[in-house]
């Protein structure tokens, strides 16, 4: 068909990830993880960045993040966090271990 269409992988349902991520990047590249979650105090918000900044380094191994936090309200804060990526798979394993983390609210 067109260019953008991904290989054919031995299963093609809704199980699978990462099909138009492979489709539209060209790996490896800089992707950038977007994550809410609920916070309480400055301290909350400090520890939850933290965790999740752990997360993308050691999903990644790419010690050089940029990352962004801004506070949504009194309760929320929002991360973007720049990160060189491998594969669409390894996209999807940071964002279902961040999803696991109880004060999580969005990941994209």
């Amino acid at each position: 068909m067109g260019d953008f269409d991904p290989p054919s992988p031995d299963t093609d349902n809704e199980n699978v990830d990462g099909n138009i991520l492979s489709a539209i990047l060209t790996f490896p590249c800089k992707y950038d993880f977007n994550v809410v979650g609920k916070t309480d105090s400055d301290a909350s918000s400090e520890t939850y960045a933290s965790l999740v900044q752990r997360i993308v380094t050691e999903s990644t191994g790419d010690e050089k993040l940029q990352c962004r936090i801004k506070p949504r309200g009194q309760k929320y804060i929002k991360m973007t966090i720049s990160a060189t990526v491998e594969s669409s798979a390894m996209i999807s394993n940071v964002l279902n271990q961040i999803a696991k983390l109880d004060q999580t609210v969005m990941r994209f």
